[in-house]
C-alpha cells in the first residue's frame, strides 16, 4: 500500500521525528495545465520547463 501523496501543487512533504521527508509529487498535468512550459523560480533565477513533443521534460536556465 502506498503512502498517501501530499495534495495540492504547493503541498510540503512531512517527516516524522526521525524520518526523512517522502519527496513532493507533482502531477505534471496539474502543474502544466494546458502550457507546453512553465517558468520556475529558484534563487532568484528562472528556469524553463517544457514538455517536448515526444512528451519528456527538458528544464533549462
Amino acid at each position: 500500500m502506498m503512502p498517501e501523496q501530499n495534495k495540492g501543487p504547493l503541498a510540503k512533504p512531512s517527516a516524522e521525528e526521525g524520518q526523512p521527508a517522502l519527496p513532493l509529487i507533482l502531477d505534471t498535468e496539474r502543474l502544466f495545465g494546458n502550457a507546453r512550459e512553465i517558468h520556475l523560480s529558484h534563487r532568484g533565477e528562472i528556469y524553463r520547463l517544457r514538455i517536448t513533443s515526444q512528451q519528456k521534460l527538458i528544464l533549462t536556465k
